[in-house]
């Protein structure tokens, strides 16, 4: 959503504030798609998305109270769904050292890596990584997803995939490398 656009969703936010809920309606539709694109670089299921995302919709109804007409309202929409999005990462990566206490050790820097990033990439930074995400094809898109949202080790992928784990590693450094070149791109289009 554009800043052109700010005004306008002011507007419908202070009609939500009088009492119409219908109004609510425009304020989703205007922001959902960009909400849905933070909290999808956060959680490690896609599944998650739509819960998360939801929930954020929920959370800011019953917060319009506090948003002070003017600063902003997409910026304070994604700050919600990026919080829980962050509280809904923890939740998983807890229970799955808890189901799989072996893969504790990757998990625990997978996460911290990811509520970093999160903490501090600038939102079009996200973007980008899940646009050029969504590009990346096949078996690099498979081993990136194993790997970093599923936890899986490089062996564990090797023997699912029926690979050696020399060509995962492979894969996974070309994946790495592809993306980082795709978001660099991205950023120096966007500036």
């Amino acid at each position: 959503m554009e800043d052109s656009a700010q005004p306008d969703l002011d507007d419908v936010i202070a009609r939500v504030r009088r009492g119409d809920r219908e109004a609510y309606r425009r304020v989703i539709e205007a922001t959902e798609s960009v909400l849905r694109v933070v909290v999808a670089a956060i959680v490690p299921e896609a599944h998650q998305v739509e819960d998360v995302v939801q929930d954020a919709y929920v959370t800011a109804y019953t917060k319009l109270g506090d948003y002070r007409t003017g600063t902003n309202a997409v910026l304070w929409l994604k700050a919600i769904a990026r919080n829980l999005a962050l509280n809904e990462r923890r939740r998983w990566c807890r229970e799955q050292r808890r189901l799989n206490p072996r893969r504790a050790g990757n998990l625990a820097a997978i996460d911290a890596e990811v509520i970093a990033a999160a903490d501090v990439a600038p939102d079009h930074l996200l973007e980008a990584l899940r646009a050029c995400l969504d590009r990346l094809g096949g078996v690099g898109r498979e081993i990136v997803h194993a790997f970093y949202w599923s936890g899986a080790s490089a062996e564990a992928i090797a023997a699912s995939s029926g690979r050696t784990v020399g060509s995962v590693c492979v894969v996974l450094h070309r994946a790495r490398a592809a993306l980082a070149d795709c978001v660099r791109r991205k950023d120096d289009h966007g500036r």
